[in-house]
């Protein structure tokens, strides 16, 4: 596919201009047809972001690809809302060695220090940012750290799932926004666009 080789191009120069050696990468769906959905990754760039991997539905092989890709030249932070709430995605980020801060639903069921609750009941402020380390999610048990920001600015508070780097977990989340809200904006207003990314990853 000639956009692989010209992503693969771009990422082999890529070089980053700040000390953290940190490159943000968003996924999310993309609807091109009522019956047609594509799975995406984009990559941060500035205050905006480029596709790097478009696929039918294909998540685990997309982090992968993406995970290598980069070579493991930078720290990557894997980013996703709440339909990516996923232990299995989760479990995969973190074993490629790299950092998600994925947005869980509300109602995802939570353990913590042995007792079962539901993600919206966990202890947040107003405010501030509170840090839940060492949670299990799910009925699996699966081990993650959640951060919960309750700010003035969001209609229901931020309940992150992150692997690593808990400090900045709600400001990692919000790079998503610059990553992928461009694409979707660009998909509402010209579909031919759109159109063409989708035939050109059939």
């Amino acid at each position: 596919m000639l956009w692989d080789k010209i992503i693969s191009y771009i990422i082999n120069s890529y070089t980053v201009k700040h000390n953290s050696n940190k490159v943000y990468l968003a996924f999310d769906h993309m609807f091109s047809h009522s019956n047609y959905t594509i799975f995406m990754i984009s990559m941060r760039v500035g205050t905006q972001g480029i596709p790097v991997y478009f696929k039918e539905q294909i998540i685990i092989d997309g982090i992968t690809y993406v995970s290598n890709l980069f070579n493991n030249k930078f720290e990557l932070i894997f980013t996703a809302d709440r339909w990516f709430n996923s232990t299995n995605v989760m479990k995969h980020i973190d074993a490629l060695g790299h950092i998600y801060a994925i947005r869980l639903k509300g109602n995802v069921t939570v353990f913590e220090n042995g007792k079962k609750t539901t993600a919206k009941r966990l202890k947040k402020r107003k405010y501030k940012a509170v840090v839940h380390q060492d949670v299990y999610i799910t009925k699996h048990h699966f081990k993650t750290n959640i951060v919960i920001s309750n700010s003035i600015d969001t209609a229901t508070p931020w309940i992150i799932a992150t692997n690593k780097d808990v400090e900045h977990a709600i400001c990692n989340y919000s790079y998503r926004f610059s990553t992928i809200e461009f694409l979707f904006k660009n998909q509402k207003s010209n579909g031919f666009y759109i159109e063409k990314i989708s035939n050109a990853s059939l």
